[in-house]
């Protein structure tokens, strides 16, 4: 009898922009890198498009905290870019040393999903954007603290390579729970695929997975959204993508 194997050791790329991005994000995704082997690469993405309406005369932005109206260059975005790549870089590696896993980090121009969606051969990891109502810092330094999964059920390759990497995480004391979201049947043979690992599973029947995404993205930023990449298209990702204050991570 020939047992398949499923390689769950594949790169992970971060994407990232100017956006705040929350740490407990990352430092969950060097967690799961390091029990899975994965090596990480952050994709900083210069948002061309607001460079070119930073180059029109005249162009004003207004605070989103304070509602104040100023000036708004090309050179500030520049400052901007390059201030928020600086600090997510050092914070990366940083959490390589800690976890001993290998990174890379590289700047691109473009549009974020539309450059991250077309990256062949990696997963993506959407790290959680920062909330206007403060969250708890959750930063699983201890064995004690677990990883809280929400998983997308269908019949595909990268489902299974998930349960993979559940078990993997499973095993290392890491997560004892996840939720799967389905809108189909789910098989009797998935718990026996996640026998010996002690994992609770809740099931949520949902009528569209789409439809749900609204709702678990609005979960706690300690919770990890995990799916096949062809799940999801690239205009529900860009509808979505405001809301995103959990972390996301779409298996290629």
């Amino acid at each position: 009898m020939t047992t398949m194997t499923i390689k769950t050791e594949q790169r992970i790329l971060i994407a990232l922009d100017a956006h705040e991005t929350t740490e407990e994000s990352l430092n969950i995704l060097a967690i799961m890198a390091s029990q899975l082997h994965a090596p990480l690469a952050g994709l900083f993405v210069e948002d061309s498009r607001l460079f070119n309406i930073a180059e029109l005369p005249f162009t004003t932005e207004i605070k989103r905290k304070t509602a104040q109206e100023q000036n708004f260059h090309s050179d500030t975005l520049s400052e901007l870019n390059k201030s928020v790549s600086t600090k997510i870089q050092r914070l990366l590696e940083e959490l390589s040393a800690r976890h001993k896993i290998p990174y890379s980090f590289r700047t691109e121009p473009g549009e974020l999903i539309s450059k991250a969606l077309t990256q062949e051969g990696v997963d993506v990891f959407f790290p959680a954007r920062k909330r206007d109502i403060p969250q708890p810092r959750v930063f699983y330094q201890k064995k004690t603290d677990l990883l809280k999964f929400t998983l997308i059920y269908d019949a595909s390759p990268q489902f299974e390579r998930a349960l993979e990497m559940i078990r993997t995480l499973a095993k290392a004391g890491l997560l004892t729970e996840i939720t799967l979201l389905c809108d189909t049947d789910i098989p009797e043979s998935l718990a026996h695929k996640l026998a010996g690992t002690d994992i609770k599973i809740k099931i949520l029947s949902v009528s569209s997975i789409t439809g749900a995404l609204r709702d678990t993205l609005h979960m706690p930023a300690s919770t990890l959204l995990l799916m096949p990449k062809q799940r999801i298209t690239y205009d529900e990702l860009t509808r979505l993508f405001t809301e995103l204050a959990t972390p996301l991570l779409l298996l290629n």
